[in-house]
């Protein structure tokens, strides 16, 4: 019982996190659950993901839509390229062994670090032509 009370606390931190910055969550779920459950295969993890990111995504869909701080337009383009980006990334998963897993899930994690990093500060992107403002359909 106290280890989902604990899995509890951390999904609501998780969540909130996650939708507070429009990422879902999955970048940290998934290197906890990693960790945590160090004997389950892939697809259980990225199936766990999935369903936690699809929650935090609906509930803070639904808190920018009250705001009117949707792009419907753009959300559905997005939608659907990610959509079946998710289905085959799922499907995949069962084919790859875990530590093969851990390793290329490491690998996009450290990329996508880098990437932050070296992006320019935002005084540098306003010269640049600024941020990219994308206005309600």
């Amino acid at each position: 019982m106290l280890e989902y009370s604990l899995l509890g606390v951390v999904g609501l931190a998780i969540g909130s996190l996650g939708t507070l910055i429009g990422a879902g969550g999955g970048f940290i779920l998934v290197p906890m659950l990693l960790l945590v459950y160090r004997n389950e295969a892939p697809e259980i993890i990225t199936g766990i993901s999935l369903a936690v990111t699809f929650a935090n995504a609906l509930s803070g869909s639904i808190a920018y839509a009250r705001m009117k701080r949707i792009s419907y337009r753009y959300g559905l383009w997005f939608s659907a390229a990610t959509i079946p980006g998710a289905i085959v990334g799922a499907a995949v998963t069962s084919y790859i062994h875990r530590r093969t897993f851990n390793l290329v899930f490491a690998l996009a994690m450290l990329a996508a670090a880098v990437a932050l990093f070296l992006r320019p500060p935002a005084d540098d992107r306003a010269e640049l032509g600024g941020p990219v403002r994308l206005s309600p359909s």
